[in-house]
């Protein structure tokens, strides 16, 4: 309210002017509502164009030009940024992960999307394992889309682990909060590696284990395994004999077992083509 005198802005129940004395006691409340509806308007900076319902919903963010641009947050976004880390502004504005692209499960295993990360990885042996002609096809894909999706799944799936971070330590200050946030999130390179090195340990296993049963007798190693190194040089001497007789052909594949009828002589067996 103003003076009816002079002019000058009263203050609340404020009867007397300070700068001419007048009295000023015949106000309505009314009045000072709307007064008060118009100082808080013209203490808020609308930019043009904006309607009521933008500023009061989001914040507006003035950029390094120096015009507005409108920015929607995410309600306890400082939180966020903490539980994702140093990448967070990458992360949340490109819609492409070159990093999940590139490392593919091992980068879900490496920002602690454990679950995710496992069964992925699990999918992919599957894959190797059992289709083993489909497995480029299933690699091109799965790097692709990874590329895409990653971004706003872990945003998603951060926003959920940082509201149930603020529920369980309900009543501890932002910035305790931020630091637990920031201990919880952020990246694991150790865990990664040792999960990432165990998968490609278990396909080199099986792929020397797929090799070995290809070009060896299985059946006579199992019947005989404590027999190897003895089979083997019988094998090399069998042939050497056949080669030394002018016999033709060249070895495939040579096997021997144990004679049934004495256990110190083994049957040799060779395949020449």
């Amino acid at each position: 309210m103003q003076c009816k005198k002079c002019g000058k802005r009263l203050k609340k129940n404020e009867k007397f002017c300070t700068v001419c004395g007048f009295y000023n006691g015949d106000f309505q409340n009314d009045e000072w509502k709307d007064e008060s509806a118009d100082l808080l308007k013209e203490e808020i900076s609308v930019p043009e164009g904006a309607n009521n319902e933008e500023v009061e919903g989001f914040s507006l963010k003035a950029d390094a030009s120096g015009t507005k641009e409108d920015e929607y947050y995410y309600e306890n976004e400082n939180f966020l940024e903490s539980f994702i880390g140093e990448d967070y502004k990458l992360i949340k504005k490109s819609p492409f992960n070159i990093f999940a692209f590139l490392l593919n499960w091992m980068y879900f295993l490496y920002r602690k999307l454990y679950i995710t990360g496992i069964v992925g990885l699990s999918i992919t042996l599957i894959v190797f394992l059992f289709f083993r002609s489909a497995f480029l096809i299933y690699a091109v894909v799965t790097i692709i889309i990874l590329g895409f999706v990653f971004n706003p799944y872990y945003i998603f799936i951060s926003k959920k682990k940082v509201e149930r971070i603020k529920v369980k330590y309900e009543g501890t200050d932002n910035f305790n909060l931020m630091t637990i946030c920031a201990e919880k999130g952020g990246v694991n390179v150790v865990f990664a590696l040792i999960i990432y090195f165990v998968f490609l340990l278990i396909l080199f296993l099986n792929m020397v284990n797929i090799h070995f049963n290809r070009n060896h007798n299985t059946r006579f190693w199992n019947e005989n395994s404590e027999h190897k190194a003895t089979c083997s040089s019988l094998v090399k001497a069998a042939y050497k004999d056949f080669t030394d007789q002018k016999a033709k052909g060249t070895l495939e594949e040579g096997v021997c077992k144990l004679n049934s009828l004495s256990s110190s002589r083994f049957d040799v067996y060779l395949k020449l083509s």
